[in-house]
Parts: structure tokens; sequence; C-alpha cells
């Protein structure tokens, strides 16, 4: 079964507590929804430079993820998962990795539109810190 789940955490394991913004997480869980199996990624995004939010949308797609577990990605990368078809569902600050999972398979978590996720961020301005 493929690692379809992704979860943005502060560490490698599903004890970690979740990170609110997955641009800026430090680890992406890729987990398995049937199993709970899951592979831990240093998040790509974390060290970028620049427009971490496209990093990290671009590694979840190359992954072929799909669904995302955030609270906070910014519009752009918001767009880029939802656009491919990624279901982004509201994380909840706070838990552990495998809290926010039992959360997800419960169906507890709402699924969030592209509008909702860029409203958290704001309008983009050119110029402005963009993710």
């Amino acid at each position: 079964m493929p690692f379809t789940i992704a979860i943005p955490t502060t560490g490698p394991t599903l004890d970690a507590r979740t990170d609110p913004k997955l641009p800026h997480a430090a680890y992406v869980l890729l987990v398995d929804p049937e199993s709970s199996a899951f592979e831990a990624h240093e998040n790509p995004a974390a060290r970028a430079d620049s427009h971490p939010g496209a990093v990290v949308a671009k590694f979840l797609l190359a992954r072929h993820v799909e669904v995302v577990l955030a609270h906070h990605m910014g519009p752009h990368p918001a767009a880029a998962l939802v656009r491919s078809g990624v279901r982004v569902h509201e994380g909840r600050p706070g838990t552990t990795a495998a809290e926010l999972l039992a959360l997800y398979l419960a169906g507890e978590l709402p699924q969030l539109s592209e509008e909702e996720l860029a409203a958290r961020h704001g309008p983009h301005r050119h110029g402005a810190h963009t993710h």
C-alpha cells in the first residue's frame, strides 16, 4: 500500500507533535492509512532559501500523496495540491501525529477548500513573504 497521508511534524515518529505550518515543519510523515506504517522524511522545504511552500508541494506530489493533514501551508502550495487532486484536511495544533491520524480516520477532520486555506494565510502580494 502506498504512503498516501502526509502529516507535518516536529520529529520523525508518530509520537511527535504535529507542526501546524507545513512548509516549516522539520519532518513530513508519509503514512499508510490501512496499516499506519509510515516513512519519516526531513522536510526539504524547511531548508529552502525561498518558496518553501512550493518545495513541499512538489515533494508531496512526487510521492503521490492523496491527503495532507495540516492547518496552514500558504495559498500557493494549497492551490498546487488541491488542483492536483490532493485533499487537505484540518490539522489540530498540539496533537501528536498518531492522534491526528486517528482523528482523520474517525472522520473528525474537515476537508478544507483552496479558498479556506488561502484565507488562513491572507492574499498573496508580490514582494511579500510567500510560500
